[in-house]
């Protein structure tokens, strides 16, 4: 017999003491999990019974439904529907209701993604701090091998930075993380025309004609914009795409056409328009600068920072 996700979300909501009970809802390869206010009124046994669940356990105050690969995805997205959640949309709050999309949510929500980046960002920092103590505090000389080792440790997560966000946006938003990491390695990849290398004129872009438009594609090395987008695109993409392909290809269609229609929207969308973006900027900023009494560089000065977060400063 066809197992009927909407059918099984229903069941398994119901084991859980209905809408009410359920704070949040995401879902792994094979299992549901779901956090609940009060553990006490959930049916196991009943939960064990319900068609298309191959069992059912709890651990650290989460509760995990088996559901297998493919199926799971579809019976997630339904139950969070039944239940009021969603996973990157909107939060939660803690009485179950869906809190609306304001400027305070939506701070919230890009904070949730940079916070699991933050401390390996302050590691580097600080071994950013130990090289300079030691050559230019104390005078040592380092070898150039060691110099090589400490050029990986400190300039590696910079570099590679579109990787942590992906990472952790697709995360946020409900996909999956190891799809984020894979798409943040294709903005960086080496075989893409280096970002400052094109802007400092040492090598050309990628050239793409179609028709009246003339795209120019380059990697995106210290970029966040591009792998904030494209981390969010994919994990929409893919939870849509979970709904409308059979479970017997699930596993294979989905990653493939996700990685496909992400990164060609990333390179062939969001590059062309953040280029625009990008020279628009500088073209302001320059005019700035000309400005009297210095306040073109007063503000340029006061941007700065979120400038270089962002991967937009004049070289």
């Amino acid at each position: 017999m066809k197992k009927d996700p909407v059918k099984t979300a229903q069941e398994i909501l119901k084991a859980f003491g209905g809408k009410e009970n359920v704070i949040s809802a995401t879902h792994c390869a094979t299992r549901l999990r779901v956090e609940v206010k009060d553990a006490s009124v959930i049916d196991e046994e009943g939960m064990k019974e319900i068609q298309g669940v191959a069992g059912y356990f709890s651990k650290s105050g989460q509760h995990q439904v088996i559901l297998g690969t493919g199926f799971v995805n579809k019976v997630c997205a339904e139950f969070q529907k039944l239940a009021g959640v969603t996973a990157g949309d909107a939060e939660v709050t803690e009485n179950g209701e869906k809190e609306k999309l304001s400027f305070q949510s939506a701070t919230k929500m890009i904070s949730d993604i940079f916070i699991p980046i933050i401390p390996v960002l302050l590691a580097t920092g600080i071994l950013m701090g130990v090289r300079s103590l030691l050559v230019n505090g104390f005078g040592i000389e380092l070898s150039p091998s060691f110099d090589t080792v400490f050029s990986v440790l400190t300039d590696t997560a910079y570099t590679f930075i579109p990787v942590l966000v992906a990472w952790s946006a697709c995360k946020k938003f409900g996909g999956s993380p190891i799809l984020g990491i894979v798409l943040g390695l294709m903005l960086v990849s080496p075989t893409l025309p280096n970002k400052w290398d094109v802007v400092n004129g040492v090598a050309d872009p990628l050239s793409f004609v179609f028709g009246p438009l003339h795209l120019n594609i380059t990697g995106y090395q210290s970029s966040v914009i591009p792998a904030l987008f494209m981390g969010f695109f994919a994990a929409k993409l893919e939870k849509k795409l979970h709904q409308v392909i059979p479970d017997i290809l699930d596993m294979l269609l989905v990653p493939f056409l996700t990685l496909l229609v992400s990164l060609l929207a990333g390179l062939f969308v969001v590059g062309p328009v953040l280029s625009g973006v990008e020279k628009g900027m500088t073209d302001l900023i320059l005019m700035m600068l000309k400005l009297p009494f210095g306040i073109g560089g007063i503000a340029y000065g006061g941007l700065i920072q979120i400038l270089c977060s962002v991967g937009m400063i004049i070289q």
